[in-house]
């Protein structure tokens, strides 16, 4: 008797030892872009989208769609430094940094088609080439952990309408756009959101001459995850810029904008009160045109200081979460095909 339970004592812990083996255990691990986490690394370090089509800014889309049959493709470079930095409680008053993420890159393949009677669509497949950081294992974790160096952001599909102002030479333009990004990127690398985003917007443009000004709001939903002391998820976009041309033929224009991205989702329960949470930041470009096809564009900026606010009296807990980069540079290359179908 005893032996006939010994044996299915031993085949029973066989059993579980394999069960473990298949992936079991691995289930049983915290969802790191559950609600439920405090340091999640689920949303994109990155958040600047370029523009798919011809725009005279770096990170402002145009009110004016393509012209029926055109297609434009578009190629995008940008690097970031200290993007999201997490602050945590220490001996000296002013915390200890951790550079989550040092320095990331994103290089963006984007193309936009022109339907006609004012509509366009267009896709945006963004990719990190590169990227560095101490990661949130760094903070949730002993052992020591590494940032993923390549990785993929979630791709975006996009709809654009011109709603007033079509005819080409229309001083003032009012257009709308839809954005659709897939949670396909790696989440757990900070490139991308724990589910779908969903981005409305509004653009309107001014023509005066050799100066164009224009204003961007809309907003990015998405469901939030904590990070730190700050939730991050659905935010507003507001970005306004300027752009005068110098010379017409070949095309040279200089241009700046700021962009807001203000949270609007709520602090996670017990934050500290006085943290700030309004990731902001400015950048100045210039443009080359050859030829009415290509476009050609090289900025660069830096964040506001607008989030890095403290929390007087946090001891025990992470006291901010910055997600304003310290440096922008991007480069941009756009080629138009007038008539392509």
């Amino acid at each position: 008797m005893r032996s006939a339970r010994a044996r299915a004592l031993a085949v029973g812990l066989t059993f579980c030892g394999l069960a473990g083996l298949d992936g079991s255990s691995a289930s049983a691990a915290p969802d790191a872009c559950a609600t439920s986490a405090s340091i999640s690394p689920c949303f994109d370090a990155d958040p600047w989208w370029i523009p798919t089509g011809p725009t005279p800014f770096a990170g402002i889309p145009s009110a004016r769609t393509l012209a029926p049959g055109s297609l434009a493709f578009a190629l995008g470079a940008s690097v970031s430094i200290d993007p999201v930095v997490l602050v945590t409680a220490a001996p000296h008053p002013d915390g200890q940094e951790i550079d989550v993420v040092s320095a990331t890159s994103t290089a963006t393949l984007a193309a936009r088609y022109g339907l006609g009677r004012g509509v366009d669509i267009a896709v945006a497949v963004p990719f990190v080439p590169y990227q560095t950081g101490a990661s949130t294992e760094s903070v949730t974790s002993q052992a020591g952990a590494t940032l993923e160096a390549v990785a993929l952001r979630d791709p975006r599909l996009g709809f654009a309408a011109t709603l007033f102002g079509r005819r080409g030479d229309a001083p003032l333009l009012l257009g709308t756009h839809l954005d659709l990004a897939l949670p396909f990127g790696t989440a757990h690398a900070l490139a991308g959101a724990p589910g779908p985003t969903l981005a409305p917007g509004f653009v309107g443009e001014l023509h005066l001459g050799r100066w164009e000004a224009a204003l961007d709001v809309g907003a990015r939903f998405t469901r939030a995850v904590r990070f730190g002391t700050v939730s991050e998820g659905s935010t507003a976009v507001i970005a306004l810029g300027a752009a005068l041309t110098v010379l017409e033929s070949p095309k040279l224009a200089f241009a700046f904008e700021t962009t807001l991205r203000p949270a609007l989702v709520a602090p996670p329960a017990g934050a500290p009160s006085g943290a700030l949470d309004l990731p902001a930041e400015w950048l100045a470009s210039v443009r080359f045109e050859p030829t009415d096809a290509w476009s050609l564009l090289l900025g660069a900026g830096t964040g506001l200081p607008l989030s890095r606010a403290r929390s007087p009296g946090a001891t025990s807990e992470s006291v901010l979460a910055v997600t304003s980069p310290a440096f922008r540079g991007l480069f941009t290359a756009r080629y138009t095909l007038p008539s392509f179908f």
